[in-house]
């Protein structure tokens, strides 16, 4: 009898859902993942969305808010849930989807002990259920005026510490949908 040694792949206990991340403008970043979507009409599918930032942050994030469009001919949202980045009892969430083909969703800790989200762990910030209910392509895509190269602005997608302060979006992955 000996000892043994058993070599593990250890890669499946350590999932992350956005394995290398593509953010060519830098981070943070929020993140639809995945990023295409081949779908046929009258499928129904989750499109999650992302707060991604580099392993090494200790960047705590108090709060989010995020607007998605998409076109209403082709998508039929059934759905949006808060996910991981409040799952703590003093956290809120807010959907506003009154507007066709508009998505608006906000976030925010409200607690004096837990602060809020770090930003190391590629938070989940909502799943959004859709079906598609027309043949086409569309794209769901997040509020953002491109100004040059990597320089955006946005007036409907934030991120906040838990003072309040801006905290500026580097990058953005919308999600491409294929129904055919």
């Amino acid at each position: 009898m000996g000892c043994g040694f058993q070599e593990k792949d250890i890669n499946d206990e350590f999932d992350n859902p956005l394995g290398n991340i593509d953010s060519d403008c830098g981070l943070p970043a929020m993140i639809f993942k995945p990023s295409t979507h081949y779908l046929v009409p009258n499928e129904e599918f989750s499109a999650p969305l992302f707060l991604s930032d580099s392993l090494e942050s200790d960047q705590l994030y108090g709060g989010f808010r995020a607007t998605v469009f998409f076109d209403p001919n082709v998508l039929d949202l059934r759905d949006v849930r808060s996910s991981q980045f409040n799952e703590n009892v003093n956290s809120m969430f807010f959907v506003d989807s009154s507007e066709s083909g508009r998505i608006e969703i906000v976030g925010v800790f409200i607690d004096q002990v837990n602060l809020g989200a770090q930003g190391s762990n590629n938070v989940e910030l909502a799943e959004f259920d859709f079906k598609v209910i027309g043949e086409g392509n569309d794209t769901l895509r997040l509020s953002r005026t491109f100004v040059e190269d990597c320089q955006t602005v946005s007036e409907g997608c934030e991120l906040v510490d838990p003072d309040d302060n801006i905290i500026e979006i580097k990058s953005y992955t919308d999600a491409i949908i294929r129904a055919n």
